[in-house]
């Protein structure tokens, strides 16, 4: 909950959404310590690359934090979707010069994809994410962030057509791709 509330109000007050950022970091190591898993790890990885772009000092530790835990979570389950996604989600926002840009998050977002399509979660605790209308919800920003409007309104269109209320693209994609859409 903490990270829905981070970027609930990311952009009307960074500083608090830094402070619950932090807070589920804090929970996860907690959590991360009575038992640790790649689910675990994947929420963590994900924490850290959220204060890794809201810190310029601290960019550089939290970012390599991420990537650790993120290659750990790997290999506990090379064929998780969440992985996957989470990479691309991380591709779209690393340059080119560190791994990153939006050809390698298409890649990873297209494996998500494909993967998505079986995955069968195992555990009934475990919170159900990384399902395809959030996969295409991300492919849709990394062609926004590309500037390919064509591709970008395809993913957003079938990320809406599968859920309809789907805030991140009704709040967040939709409006930049209009911008994308208008630009000169």
């Amino acid at each position: 909950l903490y990270i829905l509330r981070g970027n609930i109000i990311r952009a009307d007050d960074r500083e608090a959404a830094y402070q619950a950022y932090r807070q589920a970091r804090q929970h996860l190591e907690a959590a991360h310590q009575l038992s640790s898993s790649a689910e675990t790890m994947l929420w963590m990885s994900a924490v850290y690359g959220k204060l890794a772009s809201m810190r310029t000092l601290k960019m550089i530790y939290y970012g390599a934090r991420s990537k650790a835990l993120m290659e750990e979570a790997h290999a506990l389950a090379r064929n998780n979707p969440k992985f996957y996604m989470l990479a691309g989600a991380h591709m779209m926002h690393t340059p080119k010069l560190f791994g990153g840009g939006h050809a390698r998050a298409r890649a990873f977002l297209l494996r998500a994809l494909d993967l998505a399509r079986d995955w069968q979660e195992t555990d009934a605790l475990v919170v159900r994410w990384a399902l395809r209308p959030e996969i295409w919800a991300h492919l849709a920003q990394a062609a926004v962030f590309a500037g390919e409007a064509s591709e970008a309104r395809h993913y957003l269109e079938k990320a809406l057509r599968a859920q309809p209320d789907f805030g991140y693209v009704i709040r967040d994609i939709r409006p930049q791709l209009d911008v994308l859409e208008n630009a000169p």
